[in-house]
């Protein structure tokens, strides 16, 4: 292990007592992505998270879409936990911005996008959801997940920077 340590410049630190490692719940940033985050300064999810994402395009040499879709699970389990992030797996939602899509639609994002457009992008037409549809949808979520109010959580989920860069970006390379 310390060979391997010394080899991608980790720490012997970077996988705890139990085996486990400071990035779980996100299964592609495996031992050599860690050496890279952690060479930078991010050494766990919540790190990931709260990253400045142009950043770290220029400084990992990570992938840049395997690293925003890394940045928006962080996001979704350091603002749900791992274990509410693992539940949503059932309604397909692995990502903070596939979450805010679901639960409020265009509203996730369109008020940053109505200065530079009067129509809703072609790619997110299918995220146009009514009053009733997010009723339904939030319900569901709540029951699924435990909780009386997911409001506060995905209120900061949409407000986070990182998480209008990831829906930003999706948007206009139509990546919805």
């Amino acid at each position: 292990m310390q060979i391997v340590s010394r080899a991608t410049q980790a720490g012997v630190d970077s996988i705890l007592p139990d085996g486990s490692s400071s990035f779980t719940g996100l299964p592609e940033i495996d031992l050599w992505k860690q050496s890279s985050l952690r060479e930078v300064g991010v050494g766990n999810v919540h790190d990931l998270a709260q990253s400045k994402t142009l950043e770290l395009f220029t400084e990992t040499g990570l992938a840049p879409k395997l690293l925003m879709r890394s940045i928006d699970r962080a996001l979704l389990i350091s603002f749900m936990g791992l274990e509410s992030a693992q539940k949503l797996d059932t309604y397909q939602i692995r990502t903070a911005s596939e979450l805010a899509l679901h639960l409020r639609g265009i509203d996730a994002f369109m008020s940053r996008w109505v200065f530079a457009s009067a129509s809703v992008p072609t790619s997110a037409k299918h995220y146009l959801l009514s009053d009733q549809e997010r009723k339904r949808r939030k319900k569901a979520i709540e029951i699924h997940l435990g909780i009386t109010d997911i409001d506060p959580q995905i209120e900061s989920i949409i407000s986070h920077g990182n998480t209008a860069f990831i829906l930003d970006n999706q948007i206009a390379y139509a990546d919805l």
